[in-house]
């Protein structure tokens, strides 16, 4: 983890304790979907280590994907791992448990993902089990299916797919990236899992170990000189920053999340060799069921490939609204406004490409060959018998070629180049100011051919759409701290 801005660097403790991984949604979804960019994206998904889930057929117009986090230590093979994970043999860090569930719900025809975090400590009937229990331990009793039965029978949701992840694949995302940026207020540690940051506030580029040791924190403090904390060896006041345990961890964790996700975006789609190498990296440690098909991949890559990485909202993160279990405070039952957020995960709309907004015959678009192979003549002539308004223009001979084709557009031209999107299978979206009078589409060496989309005439019904808000969250569900400012790193 690098300091702040301007400070020296620092090495990072090895992190501790026997708490499990908190979600990664995005290396679950973001790298099995996207990561390979469609070249031997068989061989690898024929990889995935399957497990026997009973899981529900999907329908047409998407999916849910239930997706846990598991502690086992199974992969652990040398001291350094030991060290940092602990022995498979310690009955302390032995077993299996999983500590956050996440529903992801995909439509990839409406090109919307609505992902609800279900706290570890809400209590529901666990199936086969008599009264109420917390919903963690649904795995530890039956494992994947349990968790799937429980979803069932509280909530009325069916699990299409189920994918779990582990501490290797949380960190081998991580590092392969390279860093993830997270704002700190100040001096901050947590004793369970080893995070302790050195400097004071700002803005700190987190590794493998120190991401992960970050997104597992329940009891995060903040160095203050009127805390009520006090260190027994060395005298410093500290105070607990956060203040929900659990809830203020799944804020943390959905930012964090989110971040990931733009990065593994933008630069697996922009580099191909990177790609190539999460995916060789992190799904010998993703588990999934056995029904997740190499169509179901190609149905995430559909999903995600109009996330714009710049806007935080184009994947819609919330936690299932709670209050307080009166028999106990410490636990939580879902709040009357439950319903309106579960039901979206009920939902889905037909199986079609969202019809564009923008015509073809109102879309202008500039051809760049960077493919090195002479293919714009033929790309224009194919976007004009579309309905396009195509013309080319002349790489300059110093151009590098491109990997993956580009589809450049200025401001107020998202949604023309939304219209071009589907006709380039292989295509990324980027944001460009100097793109001011035609979307720019810049061919790269992934280029194949010109795909033309299924003709659609009208929007696909969504009685209730996901990624539309449904209601206003009150102060014990996702809300913020008043102590947590907002993320301001880049």
């Amino acid at each position: 983890m690098a300091a702040p801005s301007g400070s020296s660097t620092n090495r990072w403790q090895g992190f501790v304790g026997r708490y499990v991984i908190s979600l990664a949604l995005a290396s679950a979804l973001m790298v099995t979907g996207i990561a390979v960019v469609n070249r031997g994206i068989n061989d690898r998904v024929a990889k995935i280590t399957r497990v026997k889930v009973d899981v529900a057929p999907a329908p047409p117009g998407g999916a849910n994907y239930l997706i846990v986090g598991s502690d086992t230590r199974a992969f652990v093979a040398n001291p350094n791992d030991v060290s940092a994970f602990g022995s498979p043999t310690d009955p302390n860090s032995s077993g299996q448990r999983s500590d956050t569930i996440m529903v992801a719900h995909v439509e990839p025809g409406s090109q919307k993902t609505f992902v609800v975090s279900f706290p570890r400590d809400l209590m529901v009937n666990v199936p086969g089990t008599p009264g109420l229990s917390m919903i963690n331990s649904a795995y530890s009793i039956g494992g994947p299916q349990l968790v799937a039965d429980t979803l069932k029978a509280n909530f009325d949701i069916d699990v299409n797919h189920y994918l779990e992840v582990d501490f290797k694949s949380f960190q081998a995302i991580v590092n392969e990236i390279g860093y993830v940026r997270v704002y700190l207020p100040g001096r901050t540690r947590d004793e369970e899992t080893g995070l302790n940051t050195p400097y004071g506030g700002g803005c700190y580029a987190l590794d493998g170990p120190a991401a992960l040791a970050y997104v597992r924190s329940r009891n995060l403090e903040i160095s203050d000189p009127n805390g009520s904390i006090v260190d027994p060896v060395t005298g410093e006041h500290w105070r607990l920053l956060d203040q929900r345990s659990d809830l203020d961890r799944i804020g943390r964790q959905q930012s964090f999340i989110r971040k990931l996700a733009g990065l593994a975006i933008s630069k697996s789609l922009s580099d191909p060799f990177l790609a190539v190498s999460l995916a060789d990296n992190v799904l010998q440690y993703l588990k999934a069921d056995q029904r997740l098909s190499r169509g179901d991949v190609n149905a995430l890559v559909r999903a995600f490939k109009t996330v714009n990485v710049n806007d935080q909202s184009s994947i819609r993160f919330e936690t299932l609204p709670v209050e307080a279990y009166a028999p106990d405070p410490n636990r939580l039952v879902a709040s009357a406004d439950a319903d309106q957020v579960v039901a979206q995960l009920r939902t889905f709309g037909e199986n079609t490409p969202k019809p564009p907004t923008v015509p073809t015959s109102a879309v202008t678009v500039k051809v760049t060959d960077a493919t090195g192979t002479n293919v714009g003549p033929s790309v224009v002539g194919g976007l004009a018998i579309n309905g396009f308004h195509a013309s080319a223009t002349t790489a300059s001979p110093a151009a590098k070629k491109v990997a993956v084709t580009e589809i450049r557009y200025g401001f107020g031209q998202s949604e023309e180049a939304k219209t071009l999107l589907p006709y380039f299978a292989d295509a990324k979206l980027v944001p460009d100011p100097s793109a001011k009078h035609a979307v720019e589409l810049v061919l790269g060496a992934s280029f194949t051919g010109i795909t033309v989309p299924p003709t659609t005439t009208t929007a696909p019904p969504a009685p209730t759409v996901p990624g539309a808000p449904t209601t206003t969250v009150g102060p014990t569900t996702t809300t913020a701290p008043t102590n947590a400012p907002s993320d301001p790193c880049p």
